[in-house]
């Protein structure tokens, strides 16, 4: 079997490697991961293909004004996918993206009837779904012609469901829908803790990584320090990243001196290692999130998590197992935080042994049974609006 994988996000996260790097573990199917690269991004690629079995082929991806014209855009990619790649050799397609990817793979299965699978995440749903209403109906379109629907958490594929499933194909599109999410990098699995995190009386240790900017809502997570602090905690904070927002964190800092401090990226592992081992509790109420691996990194050091209801990561844990999800307010915030505190050493045990099942061959595995699943429509089927 031959996989061909879309992503315009491969030069930008170690996560495609990864995945591609599980995949060439496994030994099972070829896969070669096209990923279009616009001019004014073409200084990330840097990343070598992982092995024989696996393949990475850069192409030209549209100027950036041409995303107010999708349709165009999805068909001139796919026009420089097929420069590129022997689409007569290729099994099936994963796009990583159903709007970005999915629309390019809709075309390959039109011309060859090359089954697709899309993932759904944060930009799907967040921006696609809910301010491209002119799309939806090519969202449904997409969907009902996949061999399958993938997404990160529970929680994105029940709003999904909710919102943008008619009832007339409801249950055809429900079958598709499988939950599967990102894997965690080996290098935790290897420096995970040994024992529980125990918390020593009324001192709270909160770190956040990741990006600074308005979604991330890392002002509600200070007036929630705030409001812990009046109840009589010993509340420290601290933020590791950069971004739009990161002079309002300096800000912020400042006039929080002594409990709040913001430090820029960490690159090397162990620096973040040792990050995380000096906190208590790790914290991210996005906004909007699609999955988020720093919960899972935090989890291997022993950290229970805190995150945000109905978004990436709720769902694959029950309320109180690794953590607590709560509403991006900072009341609620505050009082799920006094909640991890006073449950503290039990949900420390349980987030140490509960990250095995997102290792990465673990997903490879899951995604190569999936693609396995697929098999060609018959000649002549016509699926749904075709001349798209």
């Amino acid at each position: 079997m031959h996989v061909l994988h879309i992503s315009a996000d491969y030069p930008n996260t170690t996560l495609y490697e990864d995945l591609l790097h599980a995949f060439e573990n496994l030994r099972g199917a070829r896969h070669t991961m096209y990923v279009p690269v616009r001019q004014s991004r073409e200084h990330l690629i840097t990343k070598a293909p992982p092995g024989k079995h696996t393949n990475v082929i850069y192409g030209k991806d549209c100027p950036i004004w041409l995303r107010i014209a999708y349709h165009l855009k999805r068909k001139m990619i796919y026009a420089d996918l097929k420069r590129r790649v022997c689409l007569q050799s290729i099994d099936c397609i994963h796009a990583h993206y159903a709007f970005a990817g999915g629309g390019v793979a809709y075309e390959a299965w039109k011309e060859f009837r090359i089954p697709f699978f899309i993932s759904v995440r944060n930009s799907d749903l967040n921006v696609f779904w809910r301010f491209a209403v002119h799309l939806r109906a090519f969202g449904s379109v997409l969907m009902q012609n996949s061999s399958g629907v993938i997404f990160l958490s529970p929680a994105y594929r029940d709003v999904v469901k909710r919102r943008y499933v008619g009832d007339a194909r409801r249950a055809d599109v429900e079958k598709k829908m499988q939950v599967i999410p990102n894997g965690l990098a080996p290098y935790w699995f290897q420096n995970r803790v040994a024992t529980p995190r125990r918390r020593i009386g009324n001192e709270l240790k909160i770190l956040y990584v990741g990006e600074f900017t308005r979604n991330k809502n890392l002002r509600t997570l200070v007036e929630a320090g705030r409001l812990l602090r009046k109840q009589g905690y010993s509340v420290i904070m601290k933020f590791v990243g950069s971004g739009e927002c990161w002079n309002d964190m300096q800000r912020l800092a400042e006039q929080n001196r002594g409990w709040l401090s913001i430090q820029g990226w960490i690159r090397e592992k162990e620096t973040l290692l040792a990050a995380y081992r000096s906190a208590h509790v790790f914290a991210m109420v996005s906004l909007t999130e699609t999955f988020g691996l720093v919960y899972l990194e935090a989890m291997s050091q022993g950290l229970p998590v805190l995150y945000t209801k109905g978004q990436g990561f709720d769902g694959h844990f029950m309320p109180g197992e690794v953590g607590y999800p709560c509403d991006p307010d900072p009341r609620d915030v505050a009082r799920n935080l006094a909640r991890i505190s006073c449950e503290y050493d039990e949900i420390s045990a349980r987030c140490i042994s509960s990250i095995d099942r997102f290792s990465w061959d673990n997903v490879a595995k899951t995604l190569e049974r999936l693609y396995n699943t697929a098999v060609p429509m018959p000649t002549g089927w016509g699926g749904n609006n075709p001349g798209l």
